[in-house]
């Protein structure tokens, strides 16, 4: 959901679901502002427009309608183009690039990426994005299934200044 305020470039997002809990909660408002790709660093929070090859299986796996799948996405950038992404350790670490991806902002009990194992060579130009609420997340994990688990870079819309 989004809402503009005036201001060119800046808008105001609900957060629709828990999927980036406990960073970000079902409720929560966001004051986002543009930006683009540049944005898409490892570790940042983006919101990137729901990739059209995204549209079909998100409403699969969450049971409703192509039309009710939401036009935007809120989720953590793990990797980008040429990143080695693999799950998991003993440990239950992601690695990026063989190096286990220190991650504070998950709760403890979440682990880092559940139980499917993969390794993922992220293509230039695209985006690994993950949600923080792993259990709940439908995020490039959910999609890579699909054969769609990668977005464009050029999908990033804006950043997060704000959030209450």
């Amino acid at each position: 959901m989004t809402a503009t305020t005036g201001i060119t470039g800046i808008r105001l997002m609900g957060v629709t679901s828990n999927s980036m809990a406990p960073t970000l909660l079902q409720g929560d408002h966001l004051l986002v502002a543009r930006a683009g790709s540049r944005t898409a660093r490892r570790g940042a929070i983006v919101v990137v427009r729901t990739p059209t090859s995204w549209r079909e299986p998100l409403a699969r796996l969450q049971r409703t309608a192509v039309g009710a799948v939401p036009d935007h996405l809120v989720k953590r950038v793990i990797g980008v183009g040429g990143d080695v992404v693999a799950c998991c350790r003993a440990d239950g670490q992601l690695t990026v690039n063989g190096v286990p991806l220190d991650e504070p902002y998950l709760p403890r009990a979440a682990g880092s990426a559940g139980s499917a194992t993969f390794e993922v060579t992220v293509p230039a130009g695209h985006l690994w994005l993950m949600g923080d609420n792993r259990p709940e997340s439908l995020d490039s994990r959910a999609m890579r299934v699909q054969g769609a688990g990668t977005v464009p870079a050029a999908q990033v819309r804006a950043r997060i200044l704000l959030t209450w």
